[in-house]
């Protein structure tokens, strides 16, 4: 089961916590525990889930409400709570904010009494969500810092940050601009610590602006020059010339302040020079670049074209639009030649191969092996990984299963080395599924296994469905049905929720779109096997979606 979980104004999506039933990994293979949890409650929530997905919150509401009359009749208080912080979430995006708050209420005063902490914290970063639209200011931030404490007590640290970084968000909206600091800056530490570029970016940025207000613009300019490491670093060029120009106003200022503290340039002063200084950092701060070409202009406008391009490419990529991915991708291909951007092309050819590889077009392996090439010259590990990985299941499509296997475990190695565990949990599904393909199903469910383990420690629901997707298939080959179909349920409901961000360091595969028929087929082979009524529920559940 899963439980809605909101993040607050300033993010564009929702994050969404999985609540598997049971929910311990030693649990998770208890398969026929996993069937007798299965219940009407249970296919009433999974209704709500589907109806909320598709933004119809008066049919969620109703669904939820139904699940929470068996829940309560089973006396399954842990399914109770969440099922009512999943109410409050949907009565929040209908606009009934006073009711959200009640039922978030409840969740959280049920959630005390079984001793779960975990589901507490969760729930009132929501209803804090809920008081802020409310404009109770004061509600919210308490409710964000009774999360962060509890959160903190329990060692769960990047959820910690997320509520410390709400609390800042309210601070800064009541005026409390030191608080706002204060708590931007705790929140940063623990994202620095857990290696969340993308967060400590967002927050350099906040601070940077807060800084700006206090007249600190020392700090100001640090915080900007921070930033922008992180971007060039992730070869996210975003907004940079924004924040390159913010930090070169700043530091021009201080510059000017210095040399006579009487005398400051007016903007006017500042746009007529011809030199324009570009702000980095560790000794490349104070190189100026004079554009005195129409080539070098030129250039310089070509790569801004193949730049935008290639962010409404990953864009549209997110969004699974990938025919439209695909045609800027082709354009950002075609007009970028600077030999300084040999990164961000070898990220172009990677997802342009990906996208064609789903797409079943030709010419997969003559990108990637360009890409490979680019990244032995620059040594980029981290592309190369990539580039292996997407050559894997080239190669799997084509059942070259050998040679698969060599690029699986070659990226397995290469992503270990630059510590990204989602990829190397997602490479063991991939190798789970060569040894699928060659029909050795206990070898296959176990790299599934340690690959689902993996995924629930770190919560991270692209592996885990994609985890129990390959359990389901490989206990169904074996003639495990009921365990299948206890895995297969789990995996489609969970698959539903990729999507609709901008992914920078993950790749789609063809499972997102294979998985809803494979599910069918399943279920209705079972109604057919056994004349179970539940399979043919399932069933149909299924066939709504596609």
């Amino acid at each position: 089961m899963k439980m809605l979980r909101y993040r607050f104004l300033f993010v564009v999506s929702l994050l969404l916590l999985v609540f598997t039933f049971p929910v311990s990994s030693e649990e998770v293979y208890s398969s026929s525990q996993q069937l007798d949890a299965i219940s009407k409650g249970d296919i009433y929530f999974q209704k709500g889930n589907n109806f909320f997905e598709n933004k119809n919150y008066e049919s969620a509401i109703n669904s939820w409400e139904k699940a929470l009359i068996f829940y309560r009749a089973e006396k399954d208080r842990k399914k109770e709570a969440i099922t009512l912080s999943n109410l409050g979430n949907a009565y929040d995006e209908a606009g009934s904010y006073k009711k959200a708050v009640e039922k978030y209420l409840e969740a959280i005063k049920l959630s005390s009494e079984i001793g779960d902490n975990r589901l507490k914290s969760d729930t009132l970063t929501n209803i804090g969500v809920s008081y802020w639209k409310l404009k109770l200011y004061d509600d919210s931030l308490q409710s964000f810092q009774e999360a962060a404490k509890i959160d903190r007590e329990s060692g769960r640290k990047e959820s910690e940050a997320f509520n410390l970084l709400n609390a800042a968000k309210v601070y800064k909206k009541i005026g409390k601009i030191l608080e706002a600091i204060n708590n931007y800056k705790v929140s940063m530490t623990i994202y620095k610590e857990l290696k969340n570029d993308d967060m400590v970016e967002d927050e350099l940025i906040e601070l940077a602006e807060l800084s700006k207000e206090i007249d600190n613009k020392v700090e100001a300019l640090d915080y900007y020059l921070e930033a922008i490491e992180i971007k060039r670093k992730k070869n996210d060029l975003t907004d940079i010339n924004k924040l390159l120009d913010e930090a070169a106003l700043l530091q021009g200022e201080e510059t000017a302040k210095k040399a006579n503290p009487q005398v400051q340039k007016t903007k006017e002063e500042e746009l007529e020079e011809e030199v324009i200084e570009e702000v980095m950092t560790s000794g490349i701060r104070e190189k100026t670049i004079s554009e005195k070409t129409r080539g070098l202009a030129q250039k310089k406008k070509e790569q801004r074209n193949a730049e935008y391009y290639f962010r409404l490419g990953i864009t549209a990529e997110a969004q699974y639009n990938f025919s439209e991915a695909i045609d800027l991708y082709e354009k950002s291909k075609k007009i970028w030649k600077l030999e300084d951007g040999k990164k961000m092309k070898s990220g172009i050819l990677i997802r342009l191969a990906n996208l064609y590889l789903i797409n079943k077009r030709e010419n997969v392996e003559p990108l990637l092996n360009e890409a490979l090439s680019i990244c032995d010259e620059i040594n980029d590990i981290s592309d190369k990984a990539f580039a292996l990985e997407v050559l894997g299941r080239f190669y799997l499509s084509k059942l070259q299963l050998p040679e698969a296997l060599k690029s699986f475990n070659e990226s397995f190695a290469l992503f270990d080395n630059v510590k990204n565990p989602m990829m190397k949990s997602l490479l063991r599904v991939d190798i789970g599924d060569c040894y699928f393909a060659s029909s050795i199903y206990r070898k296959a469910e176990n790299y599934y296994e340690k690959a689902l383990q993996e995924g629930l420690a770190e919560r991270n629901d692209a592996v885990i469905w994609r985890a129990k997707y390959g359990i389901a298939k490989t206990l169904y080959a074996r003639k495990k049905f009921d365990e299948a179909f206890s895995f297969m349920i789990s995996a489609v409901g969970m698959s539903d929720r990729e999507g609709g961000d901008v992914f920078f360091d993950f790749y789609p595969d063809k499972k997102k779109f294979a998985i809803d028929e494979d599910a069918l087929s399943l279920f209705i082979e079972l109604y057919k096997k056994t004349g179970n009524i539940k399979y043919a529920e399932a069933a149909f559940l299924c066939s709504e979606k596609i």
